[in-house]
Order: structure tokens, then C-alpha cells, then sequence
């Protein structure tokens, strides 16, 4: 469950719009309610809130001003105010969604499960480089790689490619059967860049270790498949091979 602070003046609009999240986001504890930009940095810095939802217009500032004050990186912000014309600046601001009142329940569920899909990728985004982290430190080389059902702890000099399907990536190895992750391919790239694997084409992040050699516009790897490389990258690859 995630926890959240609503940051509203208007004391009936702040409780409609309570009542709306318990109503429709069940998953959502509001931890924290504020009415200015000095009540919402205070409970913001208490609670250590994953998300707020913030209105622009306060009686001393603006939601803006609000979270100029705010360090942290990973708080997920959801605007919810009566003036469309801040939605750019909201954008600027890396706001997960800018909601216009009335809220609508569709548009405030929707935003609310966006705001969790980053929570969770940065969950796993900071697992997986404390675990590497942990892997220089023991003289190991691991990841973890989690599917809905299942979680395998691979080493990553198994890993022979990653491959894109869309917001998916499928994870071959020579240990285990293809694992199809709801993770993008960019997430495994910051991920394993620093452990050889090179971004050969959109769709196609390699382990080094794994190239048997170049064909024309294709790699040869030890596992007899052949995947295509982008056109760009074909100097690197063969800049590869002469080191």
C-alpha cells in the first residue's frame, strides 16, 4: 500500500477529494492532510509521504513553491486544481498527472495507478542497484529478475541478451528458459550497462561476453542464435572485436 498527503486549502474540496481516494484507490493510505505550502512541507518532511496530491493555488505560495522546497527525487506528485493553464509547468515539475476540478473517478484511478507503476519500478530500480552494490562488495555478480509469479536470482554472466516486446523484456539465459519481465528494455540497460552489455539495436541489449562474431549486419552469439544490430552500432561492435 501506498502512503499519501493531500495538500488543499478549501477544506470541502480537501474532504471530497479524501473521500474519493478511500472511495476508488483503496490502495492509497492518506497518512497526512495540509492546507498551505508551510502545513504541506511540514507533513511532507514527517510522513515521507510515496505520493501528493497537490493543488497549485495556497494562501502562501503555490503547490510550485511547495515543491521547490521538497529534496526529494522520487515523491510522486499529482496536481489537482480548478486553472488548466499550469499543466506545462507541471510537466516541468515531472508531475505524474494534472487532474482538473471536479475530479473525475476515472481520471483520478487512472492517475493513481500511474503514480504506482514509477513507485514500484523505483522500488525495484533501487533493489536491484543496492544488490549490485552488494555484489562488489562480496566479489558476486547476481541480479534479481521478478516476473507476477516468480522471482530468479540469476548471475549475470548467464545472461546472454535482453530483448524488447513493447513495455516488456524478454530475459534469455543459458540457465533458464526466456523470462518475460514488465520491465522496459531501458530499465535493464541503466541496469546492467555497467556489467558489459551493450545496447545494440532498440531492441536488443547483449552481454559482450556472449558475441561470437560479426555478420554483416548480425551477431553471432555462443548459443548459435544470430540477432540483428543497428546500423549505428555496427563500429562499436567491431571496434569490440579489435580490443
Amino acid at each position: 500500500m501506498e502512503t499519501a498527503i493531500v495538500v488543499e486549502d478549501e477544506i470541502h474540496v480537501r474532504n471530497g477529494i479524501v473521500s474519493m481516494i478511500k472511495d476508488y484507490c483503496p490502495n492509497i493510505d492518506i497518512v497526512a492532510e495540509a492546507g498551505s505550502v508551510k502545513e504541506g512541507y511540514e507533513k511532507i518532511t514527517e510522513k515521507q509521504p510515496d505520493i501528493v496530491f497537490l493543488d497549485v493555488n495556497l494562501p502562501d505560495g503555490s503547490g510550485f513553491d511547495l515543491l521547490s522546497k521538497i529534496v526529494r527525487k522520487n515523491l510522486k506528485v499529482i496536481f489537482i486544481t480548478a486553472y488548466g493553464d499550469h499543466a506545462l509547468k507541471a510537466i516541468k515539475h515531472s508531475a505524474v498527472d494534472y487532474l482538473l476540478k471536479p475530479v473525475i473517478p476515472d481520471e483520478l484511478v487512472e492517475a493513481v495507478e500511474k503514480a504506482t507503476r514509477f513507485i514500484q519500478h523505483d522500488k525495484e530500480f533501487f533493489e536491484l542497484t543496492s544488490l549490485n552494490a552488494s555484489n562488489e562488495e562480496q566479489g558476486t555478480n547476481k541480479i534479481v529478475i521478478k516476473t507476477q509469479n516468480e522471482s530468479y536470482y540469476l548471475n549475470i554472466s548467464d545472461i546472454v541478451y535482453c530483448k524488447a516486446d513493447g513495455n516488456y523484456t524478454e530475459v534469455i539465459s543459458t540457465s533458464n528458459k526466456p523470462i518475460l519481465v514488465a520491465k522496459t528494455l531501458k530499465f535493464y540497460e541503466e541496469i546492467l550497462g555497467d556489467s558489459g552489455f551493450l545496447r545494440v539495436h532498440q531492441s536488443y541489449l547483449v552481454n559482450a561476453d556472449h558475441i561470437l562474431g560479426l555478420t554483416g549486419n548480425k551477431l553471432q552469439l555462443k548459443n548459435n542464435e544470430t540477432i540483428e544490430i543497428s546500423r549505428r552500432k555496427k563500429s562499436v561492435i567491431q571496434d569490440l572485436f579489435k580490443s
